[in-house]
């Protein structure tokens, strides 16, 4: 949280174990800190957590697991705003520090579910980032920014 009590959540990595091994996955690790934090701060604490496997999945240009990433990591972000929700002074943000692989979507069957994809680059590119945010503040965050803006917000907020 930031300041009088007004919480922050900046979701933008679960930790894998080897395939066959115990997954701890965005949603597990996110859940468990913010009960951590939560009980454990008596005015306010800053949570950032990284779904840092999207981005290496796209310099791979593996799409199953780009796709198995991004799921998981919209999970985090479910976590995150359900206990902004609750609490009501949480400002959560949404955003990536840069696009990888650009990934274009074709040969989209709505009826089967199924989706083609291709990618341009195993870099990274300048192709613009979403960023989205829910809570107190929010409206601060809108449009389009550099991602130096956007830090620049958190620290003013925090600094409340």
């Amino acid at each position: 949280m930031i300041g009088d009590g007004m919480g922050l959540a900046h979701i933008c990595s679960g930790m894998y174990a080897n395939q066959g091994q115990l997954t701890i996955t965005n949603l597990s690790t996110t859940q468990m800190a913010i009960d951590y934090l939560s009980s454990r701060s008596t005015n306010s604490f800053f949570l950032m957590v990284e779904g840092a496997r999207i981005d290496k999945s796209a310099h791979s240009n593996d799409y199953s697991a780009v796709v198995r990433e991004v799921l998981d990591f919209d999970k985090a972000v479910e976590a995150a705003i359900r206990f902004a929700e609750k609490d009501g002074n949480t400002l959560v943000i949404i955003s990536a520090d840069h696009e990888t692989g650009a990934l274009a979507l074709r040969d989209g069957n709505i009826k089967e579910g199924k989706m083609k994809a291709m990618f341009v680059s195993k870099g990274h590119t300048p192709i613009m980032v979403p960023l989205f945010a829910y809570g107190p503040q929010s409206k601060l965050f809108g449009g389009i920014q550099e991602n130096s803006d956007v830090s620049n917000k958190i620290f003013q907020l925090l600094a409340k």
